[in-house]
């Protein structure tokens, strides 16, 4: 068993990011992400990652990660 560190926090573990990594696809899955976005009528960055960390159950510090990660957003909020 591993437990959360400093080092952890850093996202330089590779066991950490393949965990971080397979807990998003699992949470928010590329397809259902990708067809909710197109059915999001909203004006900003802020608006769409409040919306879809809402219909995935996720933080939107979580959500804003899953949408840099799949290249939806360029930025990060």
């Amino acid at each position: 068993m591993n437990f959360r560190d400093s080092v952890s926090s850093m996202a330089t573990d590779r066991e950490e990011v393949e965990a971080n990594r397979f807990a998003a696809a699992l949470l928010a899955p590329e397809t259902m992400v990708r067809r909710a976005v197109r059915g999001i009528n909203v004006t900003s960055a802020d608006g769409l990652v409040g919306d879809l960390a809402k219909r995935f159950g996720m933080s939107t510090t979580a959500m804003n990660y899953r949408l840099l990660n799949l290249g939806i957003l360029s930025d990060p909020m």
